[in-house]
């Protein structure tokens, strides 16, 4: 690269990390809405049958709101500042 010369980053995969991130942190949110429910309220445990119980649910909610939604949001950060930290493109760099 020469000096002066304007850098391209590309936001590609921080943008679907991003994407990813949003989405798992809306279903895990929501199953945790729900199991609240279900603990606040005992008789709501039986809805969809042997398959919403609190104890189906419960890893559903753990695993994706702490690697869904918390490593997707991690990752998405890392491309997106990992560009401008080391002056260089998503293309161009053997590190990103």
């Amino acid at each position: 690269m020469q000096n002066g010369a304007q850098i391209e980053y590309d936001y590609s995969v921080a943008k679907a990390f991003t994407f990813a991130t949003i989405l798992f942190g809306i279903i895990g949110m929501t199953v945790g809405v729900i199991l609240a429910f279900q603990l606040a309220f005992p008789e709501l445990s039986n809805l969809a049958g042997e398959y919403g119980t609190f104890s189906r649910l419960r890893p559903i909610h753990t695993n994706g709101v702490a690697f869904g939604f918390t490593l997707s949001g991690v990752f998405a950060g890392w491309y997106y500042i990992g560009q401008r930290v080391l002056k260089v493109s998503l293309k161009e760099s053997p590190f990103l």
